[in-house]
């Protein structure tokens, strides 16, 4: 008799110990924001030191958004929170709708003629899906 088993796929590395991985993709991100939202409000001067005075939207406050959440971190002081989800199209979405600045993934936001990539130094380290049964 074969157990059941399940699929999933994830983001990031599961707690649980019986699980087992594999690395399917990396999915690098970038910063974005909406063509209408540099129209009105221009783009950071310095985003890889400061997004101060703009509005953000970032991750969710959780271990799965770690990595994205830390490199935000030192580039926060003077820019307003207006989003935290962790549904990858609702910060897309609202990002789309000019809301604020926020990391996407370059393979989806890249074709995307309403958004404009803001040019960083660096981006966050990884953005694996993994799959594990």
């Amino acid at each position: 008799m074969v157990p059941d088993r399940a699929l999933a796929l994830r983001l990031s590395r599961p707690r649980e110990e019986n699980v087992v991985t594999r690395r399917l993709a990396s999915v690098p991100l970038s910063l974005y924001a909406a063509r209408s939202y540099v129209a009105r409000c221009g783009a950071p001067r310095d985003p890889d030191v400061s997004l101060a005075g703009h509005p953000v939207i970032l991750f969710a406050d959780a271990r799965a958004f770690a990595v994205e959440n830390e490199w935000f971190a030192p580039r926060l002081d003077g820019a307003r929170v207006v989003l935290r989800s962790d549904s990858v199209s609702s910060i897309y979405s609202a990002t789309a709708s000019g809301l604020g600045l926020a990391l996407l993934p370059v393979a989806v936001a890249g074709h995307d003629p309403a958004l404009v990539r803001v040019p960083t130094a660096t981006s966050p380290g990884r953005g694996d899906a993994r799959g594990d049964a």
